[in-house]
């Protein structure tokens, strides 16, 4: 009984002697870190100040969200009247972790606007993965303006209008036309087990398991097994949406005609990016607005044509996210876009 005991006992203590070392070689080496969010009551899902993260689905991209909490340089919420700040406001698109910082279009559109405004230009990266208008409109409204921003480039498509976050976070309701936010997401028994094993993701083990898990269940067998050598079938880019209904077209409409109000009394300039198509009544909605459209989604159909590629990724052999030339485009035209209107 005793060898039995002490046979455990030596197996236990070299199985946490492992893992510690395991997660003192993830944590230092960076081949795997904690997350780098965390669930907040109010808001959802959020970015931890000064977390180190590193992305290696598609390109290759590392860093450490700043003390505020968003991507890129730490500019503080008080802003010099002399500057010009810019809020980038979408998903996972303008999250960028594909990329460097310096290779994110953020950085090159500051630095293009820089040259030729004579004025200190900030661009602050608000981009969080997975939201879809209601998330960028509580971005915006929540996070965001406490940074005082001059313009908002709200990154719209499709799939922002007819998507559900799938992570919990403030949802709107209407009462007498008017827009109230609901936080009773904290209340869900999604939220409440997201909160119970956050433990899981404050260590690099934790994390790499759950991220494992994930994959596991999003992801074909040959890619499991063969990882970036799994050769998958093409993708073929297609505009055209096919939306039968939109069911949060009532919600969002009135989020639209916020955007609008503020626009006309000139507090700061909305804009939408349209990244892709969207439906015919999302287009007659915000075409009847006075918000500025920047048709990005035509840039990048132009590119297509002319033999460009803006979104498959060579060495990981996917297509998904704005590549490198993606981001290159994307600051050229925006650059082109804010000069034209004055900036």
């Amino acid at each position: 009984m005793k060898k039995i005991l002490l046979s455990i006992l030596k197996f236990s203590s070299a199985f946490i002697l492992t893992i510690i070392a395991l997660e003192v070689f993830f944590r230092f080496s960076e081949v795997f870190l904690p997350s780098m969010v965390y669930d907040d009551p109010r808001l959802g899902l959020l970015r931890k100040p000064n977390a180190p993260y590193l992305s290696l689905n598609e390109g290759f991209g590392m860093g450490t969200v700043n003390e505020y909490g968003y991507l890129g340089p730490g500019y503080p919420k008080e802003k010099d009247g002399n500057k010009l700040r810019i809020a980038l406001i979408g998903a996972s698109i303008v999250q960028g972790l594909e990329v460097f910082d310096w290779q994110h279009f953020r950085k090159l559109l500051e630095e293009k606007l820089s040259e030729v405004s004579g004025r200190k230009v900030e661009v602050l990266n608000f981009g969080r993965g997975g939201i879809d208008f209601r998330g960028a409109y509580t971005t915006q409204k929540y996070i965001a303006s406490e940074f005082h921003p001059d313009i908002n480039l709200i990154f719209i498509g499709g799939n922002t209008f007819i998507a559900k976050d799938d992570k919990p976070g403030p949802e709107y309701q209407l009462q007498n036309d008017s827009l109230v936010t609901d936080y009773s997401f904290a209340e869900s028994s999604q939220f409440k087990l997201r909160t119970r094993y956050k433990f899981l993701r404050l260590t690099a083990i934790g994390n790499l398991l759950k991220r494992g898990y994930e994959f596991y269940q999003l992801s074909t067998p040959g890619k499991l097994i063969l990882g970036s050598l799994y050769k998958e079938p093409s993708v073929i880019h297609n505009n055209s949406v096919n939306v039968t209904e939109d069911p949060y077209i009532e919600i969002d409409s009135v989020i639209i005609k916020i955007y609008e109000n503020i626009n006309k009394n000139g507090k700061n300039l909305n804009i939408f990016v349209k990244s892709e198509e969207y439906s015919e009544n999302y287009e007659r909605i915000i075409r009847n607005s006075n918000i500025p459209v920047f048709d990005l989604a035509g840039e990048f159909e132009r590119c297509r044509k002319n033999g460009e590629n803006i979104d498959y990724w060579k060495g990981s052999n996917t297509q998904g996210h704005w590549n490198l030339h993606g981001h290159e485009v994307t600051a050229e035209f925006l650059f082109k876009n804010l000069r034209n209107l004055g900036f």
